[in-house]
This record gives C-alpha cells, sequence and structure tokens, in this order.
C-alpha cells in the first residue's frame, strides 16, 4: 500500500467527497481495514491529510469514497473515541460513521470468534449507583441508525470463512461499552444479568454514540468477535484479533460495493459510474446532500434561508447575550444556532441532553465537566468527581474560561420536565457564577429545547431573563417554506409546478425539515430510473400523496 501526504488545504479538494467516516482504535484494526482501501479513482496512493492530534486517510472501500481515522482506547481522555469523532465530524463534516473493529462477545455456545456484532443499540454500562448491596443502573442507551443496521444485517452474498465448514455470521443486537477491557467471567456475567439482553461488549462506542446523537450523524458500530472475556483473552490472542478484525472490515466491504447501498442517505459510489443511462435525471450527490441538509456547517451557507428570526438571533450574539431558543421538532433551532455563531466567528463546543436524566442535577453538572475536560484534554491538576453541585460549576466554569475563549457552549435538548425549575436555577447559578468569578469571560452559552423554558417558572422568569433572551423558532410562514423549496430545487435543477411545490409545502405542515424530508425523497426517487424525470414525479406523488 502506498501513502501520498498532502496538506490540509490540498485535502480541500477533497473534502466534499467524504460522506462516509471509518473509525478504528488498535493497530491491528488499521491494517485489516487497510487492506481492503484503495486509491480514489485516477489516483496511485491513499491520501493523508494531518489536522491537529489526528492523521486522516482518504481511499475507497468498495466503491465509495471513505475517510479513516483511528482512536485512542476507550471513550474519554485525550484522543480516545469523543474527541475522536468530534473532530472527525467538525473536520469532515460525513453523513455517517462507522467504528468497525474488534470485540468480545458473551455466549460461546450460539456465537464463535470471527462472527460480526452490529449494533442495535450502545449501552453505556459505566454509570451506576451502588447501594447496600444492590445495584442500579444509570449508563444510557442510544440507538444506533435503522437505515445502517438494516443494510448490514442483509449483506447482499457476504461470506467469509472462519473454517471449511463455518461461516462468520452477522449478529445484530445490544452492544456493552465502557471504559474497562473486561478479561473475567464473573464481572462479564453480572453485566450481562444487569443488562440483558446483550450481545457482546467493547471499549468506544459509547463515545461515537454520544457525538453523533450531538451532530445528528448517523452511525454504526461494526465489530469482530475476538475473544469472550473470560480470563482466556491472551490464548492466540493475535491470531483471534486479526480473523475478527478481517471479518468486521470484510463485512463493510461487502455493503460498500452495492451501488444502491447509502442512496436513502443521499449517498452514491465515487463518480457515479454505474449509471449508463443517459436521459436518466441524475443530480450532483455532494450538491444535493448540501442544498437538504439537516446539520448545519459553513459549505451550506448557500443554501440556507435567513429569517428575521436569524437578525434576532445575530444581534444577542453581538451583544455577548445568552440565548435559549425554543419550538416545535424540525423548527430549525439547531441549525439557527450552529449557523449564527459560526457565521458570527465563535467557536462552538456542544453538550447534547436529550439522554441526561435530570433527577439528579449532580449527575447533570459531572456529565459537563466531564465532557468539557475531554474535549479540551486537559491537562491542569487532577479535577476529580464533584462531591457537589457548586464544586462542579467552579470546575466548569475554570475550564471553560481557560480552554473555551470565545466559544459559546451549545446545551443541546434540554429536558424540560417536571424537575424543570431546578435545572432551571441550576443553569442560571452557572450563567451567575461563571460572570462574578470571571467578569471579562469570553464565554457564553446557548440552550435549545422543545418546550418554552418559560412554563412554570413564573417565580423567577423575570431573574432568568436577565442573564438569558430568548427566542421562539416558530412554525413558517409559506413565504419562507417558498423560498426554502426553491432553494432547494434550483440548487439540484428541479424543476416542479406551482402545483406540486403548494403540496409538498402542505403536507409537510409548514414544517422545513419534513419538507426536507419529503423533498429529499422525491429526488431519491426520481435516480436511476429509466423513465423520465416528469413521469417519475407525477409517479411519486400518485404513491406519496394519493395525488394523479
Amino acid at each position: 500500500m502506498d501513502y501520498k501526504s498532502i496538506s490540509v488545504e490540498s485535502f480541500s479538494e477533497y473534502i466534499d467527497l467524504m460522506s462516509i467516516v471509518l473509525i478504528t482504535v488498535t493497530d491491528i484494526e488499521k491494517k485489516c481495514l487497510h487492506e481492503k482501501l484503495t486509491p480514489l479513482l485516477g489516483l496511485d496512493e491513499i491520501l493523508v491529510v494531518q489536522e491537529k492530534f489526528y492523521t486522516y486517510y482518504i481511499g475507497m472501500l468498495g466503491k465509495y469514497a471513505v475517510c479513516h481515522v483511528a482512536s485512542r482506547m476507550g471513550t474519554s481522555g485525550a484522543a480516545a473515541s469523543i474527541m475522536t469523532v468530534q473532530q472527525a465530524v467538525e473536520f469532515i463534516k460525513p453523513s455517517f460513521i462507522i467504528m468497525v473493529g474488534i470485540a468480545f462477545g458473551v455466549n460461546k455456545k450460539e456465537q464463535r470468534v470471527g462472527d460480526v456484532l452490529v449494533s442495535e443499540l450502545i449501552v453505556q454500562y459505566e454509570n451506576m449507583k451502588i447501594k447496600k448491596g444492590k445495584i442500579e443502573c444509570r449508563g444510557y442507551k442510544q440507538m444506533s441508525s435503522v437505515l445502517l443496521l438494516n443494510r448490514f444485517t442483509n449483506p447482499i452474498g457476504w461470506k467469509f470463512n472462519l473454517t471449511p465448514k463455518r461461516d462468520s455470521k452477522v449478529l445484530s443486537g445490544n452492544i456493552l461499552s465502557g471504559e474497562k477491557l473486561i478479561d473475567d467471567i464473573k464481572y462479564r456475567e453480572q453485566l450481562v444479568k444487569l443488562f440483558d439482553p446483550v450481545i457482546g461488549g467493547e471499549m468506544e462506542g459509547t463515545g461515537l454514540a454520544s457525538v453523533a446523537h450531538a451532530y445528528s450523524k448517523d452511525w454504526l458500530v461494526v465489530k469482530g468477535i475476538c475473544d469472550f472475556a473470560d480470563g482466556k483473552k491472551a490464548i492466540n490472542k493475535i491470531k483471534k484479533q486479526y480473523t475478527a478484525a478481517r471479518a468486521a472490515v470484510d463485512l463493510c466491504a461487502s455493503v460498500f460495493d452495492d451501488n444502491y447501498t447509502f442512496k436513502d442517505l443521499a449517498v452514491f459510489p465515487y463518480n457515479n459510474q454505474y449509471d449508463n443511462n443517459d436521459n436518466a435525471y441524475i443530480v450532483d450527490q455532494i450538491v444535493f446532500r448540501n442544498a437538504t441538509f439537516n446539520a448545519y456547517s459553513i459549505s451550506k451557507e448557500e443554501y440556507y434561508l435567513n429569517r428575521d428570526v436569524d437578525n434576532l438571533y445575530a444581534n444577542y450574539i453581538n451583544f455577548k447575550y445568552n440565548i435559549w431558543v425554543f419550538g416545535g421538532s424540525g423548527f430549525g433551532k439547531t441549525c439557527m444556532t450552529f449557523r449564527n455563531l459560526v457565521q458570527a466567528g465563535k467557536k462552538i463546543f456542544v453538550i447534547d441532553f436529550s439522554s441526561i436524566d435530570t433527577d439528579n442535577m449532580l449527575s447533570v453538572f459531572e456529565y459537563m465537566q466531564r465532557r468539557l475536560m475531554d474535549s479540551a484534554s486537559y491537562k491542569g491538576d487532577p479535577i476529580f468527581s464533584p462531591t457537589s453541585i457548586m464544586q462542579a460549576m467552579d470546575n466548569i466554569c475554570d475550564i471553560i474560561n481557560k480552554y473555551y475563549d470565545n466559544a459559546y457552549i451549545i446545551m443541546e435538548e434540554m429536558p424540560l420536565n417536571n424537575k424543570q425549575e431546578d435545572l432551571f436555577k441550576n443553569m442560571l447559578s452557572l450563567i451567575v457564577k461563571n460572570s462574578i468569578q470571571y467578569p471579562d469571560s469570553t464565554v457564553n452559552f446557548a440552550f435549545t429545547s422543545i418546550n418554552n423554558p418559560k412554563d412554570d417558572t413564573s417565580l423567577m422568569i423575570d431573574k432568568i431573563g436577565e442573564k438569558i433572551n430568548f427566542i421562539e423558532a416558530q412554525q413558517w410562514t409559506k413565504a419562507e417554506m417558498e423560498g426554502l423549496l426553491d432553494i432547494m430545487a434550483v440548487a439540484v435543477d428541479c424543476r416542479l409546478s406551482v402545483e406540486y411545490k403548494n403540496i409538498l409545502i402542505g403536507k409537510s405542515d409548514f414544517n422545513p425539515r419534513r419538507l426536507k424530508t419529503y423533498f429529499r425523497d422525491l429526488i431519491l426517487y426520481s435516480q436511476s430510473k429509466e423513465q423520465s424525470f416528469e413521469f417519475l414525479v407525477k409517479q411519486y406523488f400518485e404513491i406519496k400523496f394519493g395525488h394523479a
């Protein structure tokens, strides 16, 4: 395998091709993956670009352009999976991420070394409450991409021989994930009993799941079984790890060898060479993906519809206010937040609260502290788990003002429940504490939530209003929806009648995310078929909406 080092500036020529990021951890996983990588079409070497703490490899797996990056073992800590995935998402901006490598199995009777585990859920097992001999599980579960799960559990024609009489099997289910390298059958069985049903375990999936969810990226863990965490890990260790890693990589290569595997994610084979129909309506996949984006990045700015509410948001940023955006799902809260902060030149750090239990406020702030430390590659004096909320707030203020200059800390999907007043009081306390301890702080906070944060907090809303400015993300107007649809249609040269446009807008109920979903479905439906575009548009509206 030949490699060619290129600069970050030269890499910009290829970055729009990078819809897929592959993550490995061990050297064996990396070697097995690179056995299957080939150079991009027209090149002779795998491209290599170095950015910050990471080295990225650009090539082809099957028929798709991919970017590979290696993580260190575990979820937290410098260059571990949380930081690796976050940096890859921000640098590459992929459509989806797959972690491929090795894992342990839990059932020797039904599983073999070399069988491949595919994640339905990643189960974080580290957070537990132990009291009077009882263990209460507090870890979260994160569901992987349903579409990717379907593609990897239904590989067309895939076979990987483990022995002359047995091929590798694809096993889907819940996968344990935690910081411990487990090689003790009693501890393994304790975890299996606590979290049943599970099919295996590994150490990095939690980081992938949490960051991918925060950035709205599809993801999947695909790992071959190399041992059973039963105290016998060292027996034929290297051979078994190669078998497991090669099986997982081979499954990926097989799935990536199909022309249509990822078309529903708007990801197509490199150069679309499979399509020989000169009369077919074929869109530029990069333009299509950018024009119908759900997650904002600077490369999508020309496809962003600037509205009056964006001007309000920008003014708040200019005055260095803390901002809280609330409103219905799909109304553009996250996109508006990211876009205006990026345009203002602010650094951004995201903490996702969608799967966090707010019944225990100390655990909420401990989670915030851990995420901030992991991302900053904290190198100061050791900061231990806080024993009080105030101590956690002090730690957070110290970290953000040392490592997050000129930044907004985005608190995404704040969970407002029957304890929301406690949540408000503590978030307000954090903001006040930061302003007192660091009067010249350049760090601010941006919040998003579905529910109105001002509900049921009447006793303190005036006090909150002194520190946080609220913006309601309302249902879009007809003119705004028409403007968004026109942007997408012009980008991919899709000519729709006024009648069809009105149907799409009406059926989307003035929700921009729903409109993008319908438009994306329409364009994908029109791809790689023999009939004319006009015929396929008519057929789509008949099937989808019953409109002749």
